[in-house]
């Protein structure tokens, strides 16, 4: 899943991005190896995450958060958070659709669940 070089070049323009915070439980695909994760912010352009073994910065990965799945690749790590930049922009309503299940998933015990597997 080889991304374009200059994505990453462009990370600061979409940075400009309007970002919405959110906890979402997520999952991130390195390779065969699914990491369990929590959404902490989106944007079109990528978002913010936290996990236990987060992947390698660089590393081509597939980001996926209830239905929303896109290739991204990991731009930076700093201990348990890393952010991803999306291999291409996610739709507004793609966008929409996330937010709208973040009050459901902060309220419901997945969201616990991925808390706890991030904080073990």
């Amino acid at each position: 899943m080889p991304l374009d070089p200059s994505a990453h070049a462009g990370a600061r323009s979409r940075r400009r991005e309007r970002r919405y915070a959110m906890r979402l439980p997520a999952a991130i695909r390195d390779g065969n190896v699914f990491l369990p994760a929590v959404l902490c912010d989106l944007s079109q352009g990528g978002a913010l995450a936290q996990s236990r073994t987060p992947p390698p910065q660089g590393r081509a990965v597939t980001f996926r958060a209830g239905d929303l799945e896109c290739a991204a690749r990991v731009v930076w790590v700093r201990g348990q958070r890393f952010g991803l930049i999306f291999q291409t922009p996610i739709s507004a309503t793609a966008l929409l659709v996330a937010m709208s299940r973040t009050r459901a998933v902060l309220d419901g015990p997945s969201a616990m669940l991925a808390e706890r597997e991030v904080r073990r």
